[in-house]
């Protein structure tokens, strides 16, 4: 490989530290469960522990006729999660989430279908924003940050967090990009790409039902909202995607992902649950797969009997709602949900419940999952993947709970269990919110770098009124000096020369192409190009320039762009790395009158359009930097 080619072709660093402490269950061990002990002497160990560690849940769907002033999570409304029912049972953290249907018609991506979905959206947030500011500042508090979590649950108070299921609610790529900034700032901290049934932004997991895909995986607007989401500093969550839209989530995102509400689909075949290659995958990408307590998802059930069925089918006609809806858990997500009670008033959903509980009485379902169940799922994980990568959700009001945890009341129930199978304070603290806290601080960490990454290019704009020379043959010499982690590390001679510059149609045909259809649509039209120059070393043929424009400084001085396509091996072009996304070179010079000055080299670039504004964002930590740049000719 040529010097030039080490210069724009990325480098991989891999860095593998082992760390062993003590109480601490390392990849491929479980724990030893604790010796037969008396009842109550592990019940207040158990107790001890759940006291001090941050219980927190993943996914707990809310409905906003729950969050009025005259009916709100203040007092128990006999749904599955409420400040009662948290503060009997120690759930100290609550992610509630602000969940759209998938909408399955023809009006499903269209203007109106997409806003919608965004007016339910934003009731959502809304609706959690009034229970910490209005009904019930003293007893719970939002949470953005792990540090916020702490600080408030020190207070004696809960903790509110919110996550949105169904990346549908962003809309098309004329909103999508924006809407992951207001969603980030009314307080998501994760977001799924879809839900039950194809987003725009991925494939759903029901795909396995009938063989149908929209888009093999994610759509080219997925991969954008990803890259958008990791700007920003919002955890992506691949529950609900299908199998192949998760694998390549992980390997293109540049931050640990989330399951916010997924299990072991080695225990439970699933669609739903993550199989062992998703799961390996989800401990390289440093994420945490959160087990869910939802029975369906814990533990194939065995058919009912034929008494069981008629009398819930009977049911199901009585309420106008399908005999799979019957006797489902929670108290719906209001409107949008594509359960069918979603569409019931909570004093009908009530009175189902009533009468649901006298078909128990009378033929008993069988037995259901249950916390011995549940913690499986978390054996098996911890086993599969290590202990950094497991944490618990419940799905509660949205389908989830099981025998032993039907409700937030009974949380410390898990806690016991754990206890129960040996696992330490330390293990358990992980579990039950500790690995999901160091996802999102790595998660935030990397949103910053990126905005530190991200250059604003003043000037380079849609509509360019500066005028471009019609001939030029221009040749500069400049020193590229590189330690960031892309690229040939060392210093370089390189030489530069443009023999066109890039005229006003074509840049604004360019710039329309990046806007309408991304980097690949922009990627393809500068390949198809004529070039206008190139860059070599004295070692290595010159590799071709794509876009060359030029604007005035003060002084006389110029600032000169230029543009080319990134040199890839054809195993990079093939594999599933993250680098493939950034394909092109940026590199800028600024020179004085004389033609004398410095410039930068962004090696492994992808652009955005922010507003008429070009921005870049630099798949290395730091761009190169050219120095003593002289013209020569």
């Amino acid at each position: 490989m040529g010097p030039l080619k080490e210069i724009l072709m990325p480098r991989s660093l891999l860095i593998c530290a082992a760390v062993a402490l003590g109480g601490v269950i390392l990849t491929g061990q479980t724990p030893t469960p604790v010796a037969a002990k008396d009842e109550a002497a592990l019940m207040a160990k158990a107790r001890d522990i759940h006291d001090r560690v941050i219980a927190l849940d993943t996914h707990d769907d809310i409905s906003p006729a729950n969050f009025t002033a005259e009916k709100n999570y203040t007092v128990d409304l006999g749904n599955q999660v409420n400040l009662p029912k948290m503060f009997k049972g120690g759930l100290d953290t609550a992610f509630f989430i602000v969940y759209v249907g998938q909408n399955r018609t023809p009006e499903a991506f269209t203007p109106a279908g997409y806003d919608n979905v965004y007016r339910q959206a934003v009731e959502k947030f809304d609706a959690i924003h009034r229970l910490t500011k209005e009904f019930a500042p003293n007893q719970i508090e939002l949470a953005l940050t792990s540090a916020d979590v702490r600080r408030i649950n020190k207070l004696g108070k809960k903790v509110a967090m919110i996550g949105v299921e169904n990346g549908y609610s962003l809309g098309d790529e004329t909103t999508a990009i924006a809407r992951v900034k207001e969603f980030h700032e009314r307080g998501a901290r994760y977001l799924s790409l879809a839900h039950n049934g194809h987003s725009q932004l991925a494939d759903s997991n029901t795909g396995e039902a009938d063989g149908v895909w929209l888009h093999k995986g994610l759509s080219p607007l997925g991969k954008q909202v990803i890259a958008e989401l990791n700007r920003t500093g919002i955890m992506v969550d691949i529950s609900h995607p299908s199998k192949e839209a998760n694998l390549q989530a992980m390997a293109l995102s540049r931050a640990p992902v989330i399951a916010s509400h997924s299990s072991a689909r080695a225990l439970c075949d699933h669609s739903r649950n993550l199989d062992d290659e998703q799961l390996l995958a989800l401990k390289k990408n440093g994420g945490v797969a959160q087990a869910v307590a939802l029975a369906a998802y814990v533990k194939t059930p065995p058919p009912p009997s034929p008494e069981r069925t008629a009398a819930i089918e009977k049911l199901a006609a009585e309420f106008g709602l399908p005999a799979s809806a019957v006797g489902r858990g929670g108290g719906g997500r209001g409107p949008g949900g594509t359960s069918p009670l979603a569409a019931l008033s909570e004093e009908k959903r009530a009175e189902l419940r009533t009468k649901m509980e006298d078909v128990n009485a009378k033929f008993p379902a069988p037995p259901r999952a249950n916390v011995k169940d549940f913690v499986d799922h978390l054996d098996y994980m911890v086993k599969k993947i290590g202990i950094d990568h497991v944490g618990i959700s419940s799905d509660f009001d949205g389908g989830g709970g099981i025998d032993g945890w039907a409700d937030a009341s009974e949380t410390f129930n898990v806690t016991l269990e754990l206890v129960r199978r040996g696992y330490t304070e330390p293990q358990i603290m992980k579990i039950w919110g500790g690995n999901l806290l160091r996802v999102l601080d790595k998660v935030q960490s990397v949103a910053k770098d990126l905005q530190k990454q991200q250059k604003a290019v003043p000037g380079v704009q849609l509509a360019s009124s500066h005028a471009q020379p019609k001939t030029v043959q221009e040749e500069f010499s400049a020193i590229y000096t590189n330690i960031s982690n892309v690229g040939a590390v060392g210093a370089l001679p390189v030489t530069i020369r443009i023999t066109r510059w890039t005229g006003d149609d074509e840049h604004v045909n360019l710039m329309r192409m990046l806007s309408k259809d991304g980097n690949e649509s922009l990627l393809r039209a500068l390949q198809d190009g004529k070039s206008v120059g190139s860059i070599g070393t004295p070692q290595q043929l010159a590799y071709d320039l794509r876009y060359a424009r030029q604007y005035p400084l003060e002084g006389g001085g110029r600032r000169i762009i230029l543009m080319t396509d990134r040199p890839m091996t054809a195993f990079e072009r093939l594999s599933a790395s993250v680098t493939r996304d950034y394909p092109l070179t940026w590199i800028e010079l600024k020179l004085d009158a004389a033609g004398q000055g410095e410039g930068s080299m962004f090696l492994a670039a992808r652009l955005r359009l922010i507003g008429d504004v070009l921005g870049i964002e630099d798949f290395a930590n730091q761009p190169a930097k050219l120095n003593d740049v002289k013209k020569v000719k």
